[in-house]
């Protein structure tokens, strides 16, 4: 970012980040409080629980979308029919989870257990779109055929280069994980802490705390090249505080 500033022949920078971005964001304040000019870090990502802390927070801001979810969608229970009360709502859900954790529940053609129910916890940020979803999820349930997504248009697109068609699968998920695990030498390495850390935050934050704070690929990689860096200055900066629509506050593996 330094580098770019200097090409550009400007003394200071402006700067917009958003969720890893403010993280971004909040190390050049660090490195270089003297060429900041005006900075707005939006969704805001605390530079001292940086990455496995960061990752967790999913789990704690998961539960609060799950109670504004279960109020709006009982508010509407004559759409949705899920349960005109916020307890009845949760009830609706958790049953779900629990019919799916015996038996798969086939929802347009796909098998999902209650962990894959669970794992979706960043649908309640929308709480239109989750009613919805656990609406014909519900139906799915009972054995009404949910409507298959709708295909794709056949209109000719332009054929990618030849570069992109080589891109694996996996590529941003990788890419996730490549910067999470490289940016701090945080992670624990004994399977035992992140096993006793799920047991411990699924209690907490019944929606997706295990999954938070379940073993990650970091465990067993090298550590990252350097420490991270300690934000502690007093730079004049604007920080949004908000949960961003997505519910993430790192680096999103989907985009």
């Amino acid at each position: 970012m330094d580098v770019m500033r200097a090409v550009l022949g400007e003394e200071k920078i402006s700067y917009l980040g958003y969720s890893y971005g403010t993280y971004l964001g909040a190390v050049y304040t660090q490195m270089f409080p003297k060429r900041t000019d005006r900075f707005v870090l939006d969704s805001a990502v605390d530079p001292q629980r940086i990455w496995r802390g960061m990752i967790q927070v999913w789990a704690e801001g998961a539960e609060p979308a799950f109670e504004r979810w279960s109020t709006w969608t009982a508010e509407r229970h004559a759409t949705y029919g899920l349960g005109d009360t916020p307890a009845k709502v949760g009830k609706t859900y958790w049953d779900l989870v629990v019919q799916a954790h015996r038996k798969p529940i086939d929802f347009q053609g796909t098998l999902l257990t209650g962990d894959d129910i669970r794992v979706g916890r960043a649908m309640f940020f929308d709480v239109k779109g989750a009613a919805e979803a656990i609406a014909e999820l519900r139906k799915a349930a009972e054995g009404t055929p949910s409507p298959a997504p709708s295909k794709r248009s056949t209109s000719p697109r332009p054929v990618p280069p030849s570069f992109a068609r080589a891109v694996p699968s996996d590529n941003s998920d990788a890419a996730f994980w490549a910067v999470a695990c490289a940016d701090t030498r945080s992670w624990p390495r004994d399977p035992e802490q992140y096993r006793r850390d799920a047991i411990r935050d699924k209690a907490r934050y019944p929606l997706y705390g295990d999954f938070a704070s379940n073993i990650k690929p970091c465990a067993f990689w090298t550590n990252g090249s350097e420490p991270a860096t300690k934000v502690n200055n007093t730079v004049g900066v604007c920080r949004r505080l908000r949960a961003s629509r997505s519910g993430r506050t790192a680096p999103d593996p989907h985009g």
